[in-house]
């Protein structure tokens, strides 16, 4: 399969739609890359979704802005070792629209697509659940297109991963977060994602 994925400066065209993302670019050869993004990034994460909810937000009228927000836990902490741990859930806060950078988690509303043969159809692609996720501030964090963020099974974000814990001179996890003490007692993990205060 062939996916089409938006790039930094670039256009992506979804269901007849144009959608123009403009982001910066990294520069240098793939490590450089990693590094650059690790170095900017204020936390780095691999994380599982555990729930997704959709709202509509009423403040753009004439212009429908699906709002997204995500309950992850994290699986690994690449980058913020002494604010979060495996275990721990994590909230994203995504801005949905054509025009904007914001990216769904589970390609829904679709911004990246499949040709699954010559003439034929585009279908959304389908993501893991699992992400690599380059965060920036503070909670709630969003998925951008600005961002190498991205689930394990699409493009060089597994080839990310182990790229960061080279430079980090880190082993993967031993044990998966769901099987910790930490995610068992985690507050909230087990909570119905509800829509944070604005």
């Amino acid at each position: 399969m062939l996916a089409l994925f938006a790039t930094a400066c670039a256009a992506l065209v979804l269901q007849g739609r144009a959608l123009a993302c403009s982001c910066g670019m990294y520069q240098g050869t793939y490590q450089q890359q990693v590094q650059q993004a690790l170095n900017s990034a204020d936390f780095v994460f691999v994380a599982k979704i555990r729930d997704v909810k959709h709202y509509i937000n009423e403040e753009y009228a004439n212009w429908p802005v699906t709002e997204e927000y995500v309950r992850f836990v994290i699986l690994e902490v690449l980058k913020g070792r002494d604010h979060y741990f495996a275990g721990q859930p994590l909230s994203i806060r995504s801005q949905v629209a054509p025009g904007l950078c914001g990216i769904a988690a589970r390609n829904d509303p679709a911004w990246m697509m499949d040709l699954r043969g010559e003439g034929e159809d585009e279908v959304p692609t389908a993501f893991s659940d699992t992400w690599l996720i380059y965060a920036y501030g503070v909670e709630p964090f969003d998925l951008s297109m600005c961002t190498r963020s991205l689930p394990l099974n699409i493009r060089d974000a597994q080839k990310d991963v182990d790229m960061l814990r080279q430079l980090l001179d880190r082993a993967p996890p031993r044990r998966p977060a769901w099987e910790t003490a930490a995610y068992q007692a985690a507050p909230g993990t087990g909570a119905e994602l509800a829509k944070p205060d604005r």
